[in-house]
C-alpha cells in the first residue's frame, strides 16, 4: 500500500471581494484617429485600429476599441482601460493617429486639438495625452508587461511658421530607459516619418507599418524582441519601394520571454522522472475566495459579471471555463469569478430608487439593451444610495474596491458595505468581514472578521457560513472548532454552494468534526465536481484511482483529472507534473489516452510520464 502525506493547503474561502490571482489576463486600448478638426487628416488610422483590434481578440486580449476620440473620450477611455488592470496583467495599448514630439516629450493627439503655432508648446501638451503619462499610469497598475504600439510617427502636423515648428517636424522623439517589463514599438525610427499609405493610389486598408505587423501576431512562437525586428525588415523594406526610409524602432525592457501566439507543444521523450509520492489533496481550495463562486454564477451571470470575474480570477482554477462563457455571451470579447453578489441583481424596492437601481444595474452589466458603462452606473448607484437602496450601496462598493468607473478606494468601499450591512444586506456584512480579515481599507482584525462573517452566517449568507466554517477549522480569529467548522460547512452545503460541499466532503473523508465516511465524502464531491468546482474534479480522480468510497476505476479517475487540469486547477497541473508516477501505471495510461484523443499528446500509450507527456499535461491547463 502506497503512504500519503496530507497536504492543507490554506486559501481565502471568501465570494465577494477581489483576491489575488496565479496568472493574468490580456488587457488592450486600441484607438484609431482619422478624422481630426483643425489639422491634416488620416485616411488608414481607422482602419489599423479594427484590424489590430480584431486581431487581439482573437488572441485572448479584452479590447476596448475606439475610433475618432476627442481628448474627454480620450481620457475617458484610458481610464476605461486604466480600471480594468490588475497586478500581473498584460496591457497593451495601441495608437493610430496623429503624434507630435515636444521637448524630449512625445504626445499623442485626440481630433480636436487645436491648429497651434510655435510658442504654444505647453497649450498643447495640456490638450494632448502625453506618452509617458500612459506608461506611468499602466505601470502604477503593476502589471506584469506594458507593451505600447505607436502608429503615430508621421509629419507633424501643425504649420511651420518661418524656419520654426512647434516641436519635431516629423516622428517622435527618443525616450528615456522605460521601466522593466515595458515594450515600446514605433511605427518609425526617431525623426523619420511613418507611412499612412505607400502613394495615392495604395489600395491596403491599412498603414505600413500595421498592415505588416497584423499577421505576425498569429505566428506560433515568435517572441516579441524577434517579432519587432522581423518587423522592421518587412517595413523597410515596403517603404524603400517608394524611395521612403522608415525603421520602426522599439525599447525592450521586458525579462523572459513574451508571445502573441505561444509556441506549439511538442512531444519530446526523455528518461522517467523519479518515482515520488502520492500527494493527497488539499483541504481547501486554491484560488478560493472570489474564484470559488464561479459553479453559482457560470449559466446566469452577464457579460460584465462574467468579465469581472475573469480580471480577478485571471487564469485560476475556473478561468477556462468563465473564457468559454464570456464568448457565449459576446464573441468579441474576452477575458475575469469575481463575483459576487455586489453585481447579481436583486428584486429591489419600489420606488425612484428601485428605477435607478435597476438602471444602473443594466449599465454596469450591459444589459436590457443598454450598453455597458460603468461611469454612468456608478453615478446612478450613488443616488440611489443617497435614497437608502442598500444594494446599490453593496454595488457601489464593489465598484470602489475594484475600480469600475471610479478610482479604487478600499475606505469607501469598506464604508459603503458597513453602511449596506445596517440595513440587514448580508452580503455587505460578508464583505466587512472579508475586509476585516484582509485588513483592507480598516485596520486588520480577524476578531472583526468572524463576528461578521457570523452575523452574515447567522442571516442565511450561505458565503458568510462558509467563511465562518473556515475560521473555525482554521482557528483564525477564534479557537479551532472543527464540530463547528462542519456545522457552517454542512448549512452551506444544504443551500447548493460548491465551495461549501468541497470543504464538507474533506471533512468526511479525514473525519474533522465528523465520523470519517469516504462513501459520504464521495458523495459530496461529486455534488460540487458537477458544479465544475475544480477541487471536487481533481478529488474525484483521486478517489477514483484509489477506491475510496466507490469502486477503483482508472478510466473515470483520468476523467476527472483531465477536467481538473482543464479548469487549469494548480495542484492537479503540479501533482501530475512532479508526482505523477505516484499514480498506477494503468492511470497514467488512460491519461494519456485521453490527451491524445482530444489533439494535446502524441507519444506512445505506455504510462511513462517524460517531456513529452508534462508537455502535454500543461497544454490542457492552458500552459
Amino acid at each position: 500500500m502506497r503512504s500519503f502525506l496530507t497536504v492543507l493547503i490554506t486559501a481565502f474561502l471568501l465570494v465577494i471581494t477581489s483576491s489575488p490571482s496565479f496568472a493574468n489576463k490580456r488587457v488592450a486600448l486600441v484607438v484609431g484617429n482619422n478624422n481630426y478638426v483643425n489639422v491634416t487628416k488620416l485616411e488608414k488610422a481607422e482602419n489599423d485600429a479594427d484590424a489590430l483590434g480584431r486581431s487581439l481578440q482573437g488572441l485572448g486580449f479584452q479590447v476596448i476599441l475606439q475610433k475618432n476620440l476627442n481628448r474627454r473620450d480620450f481620457n475617458r477611455q484610458l481610464q476605461r482601460f486604466l480600471s480594468q488592470l490588475s497586478p500581473g496583467d498584460e496591457a497593451l495599448f495601441f495608437f493610430a493617429g496623429h503624434g507630435v514630439e515636444i521637448r524630449g516629450q512625445n504626445y499623442l493627439l485626440p481630433t480636436d486639438i487645436p491648429n497651434a503655432a510655435p510658442g504654444q508648446e505647453s497649450f498643447v501638451k495640456s490638450e494632448a495625452i502625453g506618452v509617458n503619462y500612459v506608461l506611468s499610469e499602466i505601470g502604477r497598475r503593476k502589471v506584469r508587461l506594458s507593451l505600447l504600439i505607436l502608429d503615430a510617427c508621421r509629419n507633424n502636423p501643425f504649420k511651420q511658421n518661418g524656419t520654426r515648428s512647434l516641436g519635431r517636424t516629423r516622428g517622435l522623439g527618443t525616450m528615456e530607459a522605460p521601466p522593466e517589463g515595458t515594450f515600446i514599438l514605433y511605427s518609425a525610427g526617431f525623426g523619420q516619418s511613418a507611412l499612412d499609405r505607400l502613394s495615392d493610389s495604395d489600395p491596403h486598408p491599412n498603414s505600413v507599418f500595421t498592415r505588416s505587423l497584423v499577421p505576425m501576431l498569429t505566428k506560433p512562437g515568435l517572441k516579441l524582441s524577434e517579432a519587432a525586428r522581423q518587423l522592421r525588415r518587412k517595413v523597410m523594406k515596403l517603404a524603400s519601394t517608394v524611395s521612403h526610409e522608415q525603421r520602426p524602432a522599439y525599447y525592450d525592457e521586458v525579462l523572459g520571454d513574451f508571445y502573441f501566439t505561444p509556441p506549439p507543444v511538442g512531444d519530446t521523450k526523455t528518461a522517467d522522472p523519479t518515482p515520488q509520492t502520492l500527494i493527497s489533496p488539499p483541504a481547501v481550495i486554491p484560488g478560493g475566495g472570489t474564484c470559488g463562486i464561479w459553479p453559482q454564477i457560470a449559466t446566469s451571470a452577464t457579460y460584465a459579471q462574467v468579465n469581472a470575474f475573469l480580471a480577478e480570477c485571471k487564469t485560476g482554477i475556473y478561468s477556462k471555463l468563465a473564457a468559454a462563457r464570456l464568448k457565449e455571451l459576446k464573441p468579441s470579447a474576452t477575458n475575469k469569478i469575481a463575483a459576487l453578489p455586489p453585481i447579481i441583481k436583486k428584486t429591489p424596492p419600489s420606488g425612484d430608487a428601485a428605477k435607478i437601481f435597476s438602471r444602473a444595474w443594466n449599465l454596469f452589466n450591459g444589459k436590457n439593451g443598454e450598453r455597458q458603462d460603468y461611469y454612468e452606473a456608478v453615478r446612478l448607484y450613488r443616488q440611489a444610495v443617497d435614497l437608502n437602496h442598500a444594494s446599490a450601496m453593496v454595488n457601489l462598493g464593489y465598484a470602489y474596491e475594484n475600480g469600475f468607473g471610479v478610482q479604487k478606494d478600499n475606505y469607501e468601499a469598506f464604508r459603503l458595505y458597513k453602511q449596506a450591512a445596517g440595513r440587514g444586506e448580508t452580503q455587505g456584512m460578508t464583505n466587512i468581514g472579508y475586509m476585516y480579515e484582509t485588513g483592507k481599507g480598516t485596520k486588520k482584525s480577524l476578531a472583526e472578521a468572524v463576528k461578521w462573517y457570523r452575523k452574515a452566517a447567522e442571516a442565511g449568507n450561505a458565503n458568510g457560513m462558509t467563511n465562518l466554517g473556515y475560521m473555525y477549522e482554521t482557528g483564525r480569529g477564534i479557537g479551532t472548532d472543527l464540530k463547528q467548522a462542519f456545522k457552517w460547512y454542512k448549512k452551506a452545503a444544504d443551500t447548493g454552494l460548491p465551495r461549501a460541499q468541497n470543504n464538507l466532503a474533506y471533512m468526511y473523508l479525514n473525519g474533522r468534526g465528523i465520523r470519517k465516511n469516504e462513501r459520504t465524502a464521495f458523495s459530496f464531491y461529486q455534488k460540487s465536481a458537477n458544479k465544475s468546482f475544480p477541487n471536487a474534479m481533481y478529488m474525484l480522480g483521486y478517489m477514483y484511482e484509489l477506491g475510496k468510497g466507490v469502486g477503483k476505476n482508472q478510466r473515470e479517475a483520468a476523467k476527472w483529472v483531465m477536467k481538473a487540469l482543464k479548469a487549469r486547477h494548480p495542484f492537479a497541473v503540479k501533482e501530475m507534473t512532479t508526482n505523477a508516477n505516484g499514480w498506477s501505471v494503468t492511470f497514467r495510461r488512460e491519461l494519456q489516452r485521453q490527451m491524445s484523443n482530444e489533439g494535446y499528446y502524441n507519444g506512445s500509450i505506455d504510462g511513462k510520464f517524460g517531456n513529452g507527456t508534462f508537455n502535454a499535461v500543461k497544454a490542457v491547463a492552458g500552459q
